[in-house]
């Protein structure tokens, strides 16, 4: 049995694509100035302590107790594979304050028991966003240099507006829900960069299978329908994909609880929109190095 090859004409609706695409990196800049991220203690610097109780209920009752005593940049998590394990992060770092705390969950949970306190100051916050930032960068400028290698230089220039744009795109979504954004959220960056130039060499492969000579001789209608050609074929592995790991995960979303909140909804956000530029960013791109 033959398999159907569907016939969309995605590149038609390229421009509304690249006005869509422009319109929201735009609002995702705005949001970055406007609203910024909501670094987490990871990058501000802060003390982390991890508890256990046998106490139901402490992430409310302890955001109520806390909220009674003023402390505002806090969060509170249960730790993975544990049901009496928490920690909690605190936007404070006199030792002051801390036995302060640690005298009030004493005096809340009379059974609890402090695993750890660690101290993280604003030097090795800033250290590791600066570290993210270069991670990000760097795997950026790799991809580029990769697909440069393997496919052709035109074809890295729609790898890397792509990945910008995914991204930049998954920043203005951080910034406008205003989700913790900490190390784990610079991995959900990552996988996200990883996860759309896994899509678009998919399309790019197709794309040189079906091309027999050099792209700046083709004629740009011709070219056109080779493109949609080539996202068509490969569109049912593209959506195969990217449903089931999205709804992983939702999954995750729905049952991993507040530690994964941020995680799960970023990742989610993220491949939907890598998806999305590898069918309408990275390879409508490669038409404007055609032949008129």
């Amino acid at each position: 049995m033959l398999k159907q090859i569907p016939h969309i004409n995605f590149i038609s609706k390229k421009h509304y694509a690249f006005g869509f695409s422009f319109l929201l990196s735009i609002l995702s800049i705005i949001l970055l100035i406007s609203n910024g991220l909501n670094f987490s203690i990871d990058f501000k610097g802060g003390t982390i302590i991890d508890f256990k109780t046998e106490h139901q209920n402490v992430a409310v009752e302890l955001k109520d107790n806390l909220d009674k005593q003023h402390y505002k940049d806090f969060e509170i998590n249960k730790i993975i594979g544990s049901e009496s394990t928490y920690s909690l992060k605190m936007g404070t770092n006199t030792s002051e304050d801390i036995e302060k705390l640690v005298y009030s969950l004493k005096q809340k949970f009379n059974d609890i028991q402090i695993d750890r306190i660690d101290y993280i100051g604003p030097k090795i916050g800033a250290e590791f966003a600066f570290a993210s930032a270069k991670a990000i960068v760097f795997s950026l400028i790799a991809m580029m240099i990769y697909v440069w290698i393997r496919f052709d230089l035109i074809f890295s220039v729609g790898v890397i507006v792509a990945l910008l744009h995914d991204v930049l795109i998954t920043l203005g979504f951080f910034s406008l829900t205003q989700f913790q954004f900490d190390l784990t959220s610079v991995a959900v960056i990552l996988t996200i960069v990883g996860y759309s130039i896994n899509d678009s060499i998919v399309i790019y492969d197709r794309i040189r299978e079906n091309v027999t000579t050099k792209i700046s001789t083709i004629k740009r209608s011709q070219f056109c329908d080779l493109i949609n050609r080539s996202i068509n074929e490969t569109l049912s592995r593209t959506i195969m994909t990217s449903l089931t790991t999205i709804i992983v995960c939702i999954a995750l979303l729905i049952l991993g609880g507040e530690a994964l909140r941020g995680f799960s909804a970023g990742l989610s956000f993220g491949i939907a929109f890598g998806t999305y530029s590898s069918i309408y960013v990275s390879a409508p791109i490669l038409i404007f190095f055609s032949k008129r």
